[in-house]
């Protein structure tokens, strides 16, 4: 029960980080293998030994911010009963490790815990788990089952990002999902190549009492087929499920739809906008096969218009969003004067609109319509940032005073600009 010498330590453990073996020698009470904080020998700090497996004594309540970190060779770890803690890093980067059962009664697992677990395969999460903290198991690429999950309440920032889940995902009590807590994860090969490693679940399940899905959450999943959001009503972040190109239909309301929330959704045809849906933002659907949109009744906030091909808000004077599969667009309506928030930038296969009535393009109006080279609009008298970016129309013609938003043509093909008579 003395204290080591650092140099002792540093020669008797299988980890390879040094700098850590002797700042934990150096405040910690060493026993057999372990170290930890005190003659209390609850809180765990270190292991020291070369076992292939290891089973840690029981007693231990809580394992200390990187116990295990950069231990690469033992092959599994016996978690005992009495842990209720596992802090930042415990066992980061412990890449021979294959499966880790979590006891009963662990509320929470800490910041990148098991990140970078190469080798895991598996993981049982306990009912009792409510938290679990950024990065905990980012890049364990060949993680392909985690018993538990439908337990946990809090899954932060790209908790399970670049892992291998498959199957279905049962979120069934998670309040709010992290940015990118699911997403793609690309990282450098022994060949120094970079790869990228991705989620493969076919369904995902998001039960009543969630809340909250971040950015990129289940972004660039290539398998989910089937997304079940029994939530009456969530809040997204942008480009949520951005690239789940096999997603085929989807039933969504939350009170803004953000930007890119479903871009490169590829396979996606059947949408209903739920009844609290009241701002669709830019890119929300692009390069979709969505032809017409279903609205839910009780939605306020839109007119769903031509079976769903296009939707105006409550007055009718503003086009809010056309459906992404639109190469033509001709609406002769006066009571139609401004293309709305990124209406048509989901549209990028339009090639022509006419509009005549229209006086006001919002920002991102018709941004990323990479063929549209057509455009006949009324007299406009105000282009919102982004407006027409990345367009093919080469030439423009402004009738009278207008006001012009940042990068409004940027990247677009112009080449010749018109200026009516009297304006300068």
């Amino acid at each position: 029960n003395a204290f080591y010498y650092v140099g002792h330590i540093i020669n008797k453990s299988n980890c390879t980080d040094p700098d850590h073996w002797g700042a934990i020698a150096e405040n910690g009470k060493v026993d057999g293998d372990f170290v930890y904080e005190n003659d209390t020998k609850t809180t765990l700090l270190a292991y020291i030994g070369k076992d292939k497996e290891v089973t840690i004594p029981s007693g231990v309540t809580s394992i200390g911010n990187g116990a295990f970190i950069y231990c690469t060779s033992f092959t599994s770890v016996t978690i005992p009963n009495s842990v209720t803690a596992i802090g930042d890093e415990a066992f980061f980067y412990c890449t021979s490790l294959t499966s880790v059962t979590i006891p009963e009664g662990v509320t929470r697992i800490g910041p990148y815990a098991f990140a970078n677990l190469t080798a895991l395969e598996e993981i049982t999460l306990p009912s009792t788990l409510e938290t679990i903290d950024y990065g905990a198991f980012l890049g364990c690429i060949n993680l392909k089952k985690v018993n538990g999950i439908e337990y946990v309440k809090f899954i932060n920032r790209s908790a399970f990002q670049g892992c291998a889940l498959t199957g279905t995902l049962n979120l069934k009590s998670a309040v709010a999902i992290g940015d990118s807590a699911f997403a793609e994860y690309g990282y450098y090969n022994a060949n120094g190549e970079l790869v990228y490693s991705r989620n493969a679940f076919e369904k995902l399940i998001l039960s009543e009492s969630c809340k909250s899905v971040g950015a990129f959450a289940f972004s660039d999943n290539k398998t989910l087929t089937t997304l079940n959001i029994k939530s009456d009503f969530l809040k997204l972040g942008q480009y949520a499920f951005d690239g789940c190109e096999k997603l085929a239909s989807v039933a969504i309301n939350a009170a803004v739809i953000p930007t890119g929330t479903f871009n490169e959704c590829k396979a996606l045809s059947d949408v209903t906008i739920g009844k609290d849906v009241s701002v669709i933002s830019e890119y929300a659907f692009r390069n979709t096969n969505v032809s017409s949109f279903k609205l839910a009744e009780g939605n306020t906030s839109f007119v769903s218009c031509d079976g769903g091909k296009y939707l105006t808000n409550k007055d009718g004077s503003e086009i809010a969003l056309v459906a992404p599969t639109t190469r033509e667009f001709t609406l002769n309506n006066s009571a139609i004067t401004t293309v709305g928030l990124g209406a048509f930038s989901s549209s990028m296969h339009l090639t022509g609109v006419t509009i005549p009535s229209v006086t006001v393009v919002r920002d991102f109006g018709f941004s990323e319509c990479e063929a549209l080279k057509n455009v006949n609009l009324g007299s406009l008298t105000e282009i919102g940032a982004y407006a027409f970016e990345n367009t093919a129309i080469d030439s423009f013609e402004f009738r009278g005073e207008v006001t012009i938003g940042d990068y409004a043509f940027s990247r677009s093909a112009i080449k010749s600009i018109t200026i009516g008579d009297g304006l300068t």
